[in-house]
């Protein structure tokens, strides 16, 4: 397939992994391994199997719908650790790119 170490490194970055060059050439290995695995699955002649059901035939037991009184806005907003009148406050994410 040919996972280069700059796939594995940009893997983890997104991970937020810290890897060392050891683990690097592992990683690529492994992933190297599994995706060969998946094209070996890819060539499989299938045709003469059964499609599965699909998911909507089978039923899922539902409760009814009932209406319960909603949590007080005031007494959930106290549980947070910072708040703005009655809004959760939460610190600002910048995407490191």
């Amino acid at each position: 397939m040919g996972i280069e170490p700059r796939d594995v490194l940009h893997v983890a970055r997104l991970a937020r992994l810290e890897l060392s060059d050891a683990e690097v050439a592992r990683f690529q290995r492994e992933l190297d391994a599994i995706l060969g695995y998946m094209a070996e699955l890819a060539d499989v002649d299938t045709s003469a199997v059964a499609s599965a059901p699909a998911g909507d035939s089978l039923s899922a037991t539902l409760r009814p719908d009932e209406r319960v009184p909603s949590l007080d806005t005031e007494q959930v907003v106290s549980q947070a650790p910072e708040h703005t009148d009655d809004c959760f406050s939460v610190p600002v994410f910048v995407d490191e790119g």
